[in-house]
């Protein structure tokens, strides 16, 4: 099921049946300093995506994605999707 979530303020929106997701989730909310985390959603917006491993060697990709809200005077929301990868 796809879940939407805000983390450190950047909606961020993960399939909560892939493995470990949660893990992820919860490594990025809660274990990493914020500037850290800062460093991750920026290279995701700069360079499209980035990888990333929690304390137990799980492998992530965070994704960026820019949504355009619909209306003149709404602005873009940037988006991002957490997925986890196979180790291997």
């Amino acid at each position: 099921m796809l879940k939407k979530i805000s983390i450190h303020g950047r909606r961020v929106e993960y399939d909560t049946e892939e493995p470990h997701i949660s893990s992820g989730v919860y490594h990025l909310n809660e274990h990493l300093q914020q500037t850290e985390v800062e460093m991750h959603f920026k290279e995701a917006k700069e360079k499209g995506e980035t990888s990333f491993e929690d304390f137990e060697n799980h492998k992530y990709n965070l994704i960026f994605q820019k949504t355009t809200p619909g209306g003149f005077f709404s602005s873009s929301v940037d988006n991002f999707v957490l997925s986890s990868r196979l180790s291997s």
